[in-house]
């Protein structure tokens, strides 16, 4: 059964990226016949693209909570410092 983009599209990040860890395991080894070598690496292309787009997102709403001049806590996004 092929897995479609919006099966992979419906995972959790954990999910894809336990997928995707199991997929390069399988890659790794070698032992695969190239049809099933070239459908795994196009559904870990797909899993890669899904965990980076969930943390894009994520970090999106990564906010700090911080003091306001007030006094009240208040929420800013959080910057890393490079």
């Amino acid at each position: 059964m092929k897995e479609t983009h919006h099966d992979i599209q419906s995972l959790s990040f954990e999910e894809a990226f336990g997928e995707l860890e199991s997929l390069v395991q399988q890659l790794e080894e070698g032992k695969l016949p190239l049809e099933e070598t070239i459908r795994l690496f196009e559904k870990g292309s797909l899993l890669a693209q899904h965990c980076q787009a969930l943390l894009d997102k994520a970090e999106l709403r990564v906010q700090q909570l911080t003091e306001g001049a007030d006094g009240e806590p208040q929420f800013t996004d959080f910057e890393v410092e490079e």
